[in-house]
């Protein structure tokens, strides 16, 4: 419970005010992303929709529009600040359809069969009890109900970040992350996804691996992505304890391995993920 409880700390403290600071960057670098999970998830005009993870709010936003103002859809989130910057977003476009609460999936009392649909993009990977989390999403979903979710693969497979920790780790050396430990890569590997889903109580899992490219903190100079990578969770993991002349030429370093990237809106790199649905029986 101690790694959940840090993660808890993080998304409410300096992780969850990165994502606040530079919403719309996330948004923007997001957006295939984005594109792929409602691909994949097909919602229709009424349906009610639960989006895990939902951060500030813009899939949230999305899918409420989608289900027209007979549906509805609820954003779920552990970081207080995020969902406030949701609750703005949602007054602000005037959504009325869309409501945001502070919660774990995980642990969270919903009612039993309230969603047509639960949808999360880069949302689910961070509990310290996967199994929990998706037999309680499988709870809440009514009978026929689907879960859509896009989801990191293996860091190897990330050119967006690989590309600047290769640089960086010739001056830094980056922290070791025991697999299966909550974090961005917590369901890279498809055999125990499939595992846990099928544990939960899951059927119809179809999991496709999928390659994309995004821009690197959305659009910018290649300064405005270093530091928007260096200001980030991974970026301040890695960075951590480094010396002030290691953390110079780590960026340094991080900006001259992205430069040939920038292909005139921003650093455009490539990314791999799974795109998952379920049935729930």
């Amino acid at each position: 419970m101690a790694a959940d409880r840090d993660l808890t700390d993080s998304w409410n403290g300096d992780e969850g005010n990165h994502w606040v600071r530079n919403a719309d960057r996330h948004d923007a670098m997001l957006e295939p992303l984005s594109q792929l999970l409602f691909d994949r998830v097909d919602l229709r005009a009424d349906e009610t929709v639960l989006d895990i993870g939902c951060g500030c709010g813009s899939t949230t936003l999305h899918a409420a529009r989608l289900v027209g103002p007979n549906g509805a859809a609820l954003g779920l989130d552990i970081s207080r600040p995020m969902i406030d910057v949701a609750i703005d977003r949602a007054l602000e476009s005037a959504t009325p359809n869309a409501r945001f609460d502070v919660g774990d999936a995980q642990r969270t009392n919903i009612a039993t069969s309230t969603f047509d649909a639960t949808i999360s993009r880069i949302g689910v990977m961070f509990f310290d009890d996967p199994i929990a989390a998706f037999t309680n999403i499988a709870r809440t979903t009514r009978p026929g109900g689907r879960l859509a979710m896009v989801t990191w693969r293996a860091l190897e497979h990330q050119q967006w970040l690989m590309v600047p920790g290769v640089a960086i780790a010739e001056h830094v050396s980056p922290p070791k992350v025991s697999a299966g430990s909550a974090g961005p890569f917590a369901l890279s590997d498809e055999t125990r996804v499939r595992e846990i889903l099928g544990r939960a109580g899951h059927s119809e899992i179809d999991i496709t691996p999928v390659e994309t490219s995004i821009l690197v903190g959305g659009p910018g100079s290649v300064d405005d992505t270093v530091e928007f990578l260096a200001s980030g969770g991974i970026g301040r993991a890695v960075l951590n304890g480094a010396t002030p002349q290691q953390h110079r030429s780590a960026l340094a370093a991080m900006h001259e391995a992205m430069r040939p990237f920038h292909d005139g809106t921003g650093v455009r790199l490539g990314a791999s993920v799974w795109v998952t649905s379920t049935r729930v029986p």
